[in-house]
């Protein structure tokens, strides 16, 4: 094929079904692997998905981490516990955070 192999397509209309494969199966920089194509928008699936669902999720405010479950106190233990600067009630922390602080409590007393 020639280098500039889109040079002959040019005004030409529709390509014949061999033309076709020819086409996506070459090696021109401009031309992508059908099979890497579909690899792509596979991967591309996934990471929306991904990113779905972080939008779903919480961040903490402590580690900065993304999260889903949520883990219910009693409001006296929370405010014992919420993030630094939040008002009495309110913050947001994972699982993770909450056991490391509510370790600390415990090692206090």
């Amino acid at each position: 094929m020639s280098e500039d192999h889109h040079a002959n397509d040019r005004g030409r209309g529709v390509r014949s079904p061999d033309e076709i494969r020819e086409h996506i199966n070459s090696d021109h920089p401009c031309c992508v692997p059908v099979g890497d194509a579909v690899g792509m928008l596979v991967e591309l699936a996934a990471l929306r998905a991904q990113v779905e669902d972080l939008k779903a999720g919480c961040v903490c405010q402590e580690c900065g981490e993304h999260y889903r479950e949520d883990v219910r106190l009693s409001d006296e233990l929370w405010n014992r516990i919420r993030p630094k600067g939040k008002p009495e009630g309110a913050g947001l922390l994972c699982g993770g955070c909450i056991g490391r602080r509510l370790t600390e409590i415990v090692e206090e007393e």
